[in-house]
């Protein structure tokens, strides 16, 4: 395969990984926030609710951690990849 298209092939990669790391930084930051507010306004009590709504924000949390680091993970791959390709190139 011609090392343009490698290249491209790769950037398509690159891209999809930075989309899915910003996706799951803007879901964790938009629940966060919403937990502020609710706690601010009292509409989530604390005192009653806090085992459930610190496992529910593990349970959303998680997979947001879980996918921002698996797709920075792939990018640094990527980038590894890419500098390899540009020393023999």
């Amino acid at each position: 395969m011609d090392n343009t298209i490698k290249k491209n092939m790769l950037d398509l990669q690159f891209q999809k990984g930075m989309l899915i790391a910003s996706s799951a930084v803007v879901i964790a930051f938009t629940y966060i926030i919403g937990i502020i507010v609710g706690l601010i306004a009292n509409q989530i009590d604390i005192r009653q609710n806090a085992l459930l709504t610190f496992a529910f924000s593990v349970m959303f949390l998680a997979p947001c951690m879980y996918f921002f680091l698996r797709s920075r993970k792939q990018m640094n791959l990527i980038l590894l990849i890419l500098k390899d390709m540009q020393l023999k190139g």
